[in-house]
């Protein structure tokens, strides 16, 4: 999201304080009240319209009266828009805690005139904000880092990797992700509502195939949805080894012939499109 939208104010590089983003500093009263924030002049959204002050105090009030983290900023009792460069957020009660929520995502700019006036859904999938533009397509986006029209691309599949590597004016560089690929099952379906049934996909997902063929080895199996660099990534948890012939038997037991599934996968994702067209390979 911070591709997209931005705050007042950000966490650092090393995310042990606080620095400007798009305000360029702030004044806290003597009582800790009011925390007055002068904002950065010539700030455009993504469709080119300026920033305002009356977009801030749309912006946090709309998260203070909406948004699902707004306990996080429940100490806020006011926004008030001073002028075209300054506004001021009043408080309730005195907050330590106020300028790390303010560099939350639920906390950045948007356009008043457009999110008052569309639906959730037309939200979601056309958002407008200040940050870095995002491009959701793989091809297009290697094709600008390597025409400079860009500085940095991120989610680089295996295969693109690959093809860029060795361009003098390209730097790629590895590091251990967050990133995890896992398949949600909706059990209330009358199709999988049934515990062997989902028991039987597991079994049938060629896991160590996917890896090598999507990833080009890159992968490491999970046993659950927490990454293996993350603190409390348990290696020893019981997992799912591919067998054919037990996903069969369990299809039998379950009296699940002729199944059909659709599997919803991330538009313009080469490695998504690529998992999905082997999962219904080993699937059939």
């Amino acid at each position: 999201m911070n591709l997209v939208f931005e705050g007042l104010v950000r966490s650092t590089a090393d995310g042990k304080s606080i620095e400007p983003c798009l305000a360029t500093s702030w004044d806290i009263s003597d009582d800790g009240l009011v925390y007055t924030f002068h904002l950065r002049e010539d700030v455009k959204f993504s469709d080119g319209t300026p920033v305002t002050a009356e977009d801030w105090e749309y912006s946090l009030e709309r998260s203070l009266e909406l948004g699902a983290w707004n306990s996080l900023i429940s100490s806020i009792d006011d926004v008030k828009a001073v002028d075209e460069k300054t506004i001021d957020i009043v408080l309730k009660n005195p907050s330590g805690s106020l300028l790390a929520s303010l560099a939350a995502f639920f906390c950045a700019v948007v356009p008043k005139d457009y999110y008052s006036s569309t639906d959730d859904d037309t939200l979601a999938s056309n958002p407008i904000g200040t940050g870095p533009f995002v491009v959701p397509d793989d091809n297009t986006r290697i094709m600008q880092l390597q025409a400079g029209q860009v500085d940095i691309a991120t989610g680089i599949n295996a295969q693109m990797k690959a093809m860029i590597a060795g361009q003098a004016d390209i730097n790629v560089v590895d590091f251990e992700s967050t990133h995890v690929e896992y398949i949600s099952m909706n059990y209330t379906s009358e199709k999988l509502n049934n515990t062997r049934v989902r028991q039987a996909l597991n079994y049938a997902t060629d896991r160590d195939a996917i890896i090598q063929a999507v990833y080009g080895g890159q992968g490491t199996r999970c046993t659950s949805i927490v990454w293996p660099a993350a603190p409390h990534y348990n290696p020893d948890l019981p997992t799912y080894n591919y067998d054919l012939e037990k996903a069969k038997e369990l299809l039998a037991e379950a009296g699940a012939e002729n199944l059909e599934l659709n599997l919803i996968i991330t538009a313009g994702s080469p490695s998504d499109l690529m998992m999905a067209t082997i999962l219904k390979s080993q699937y059939c």
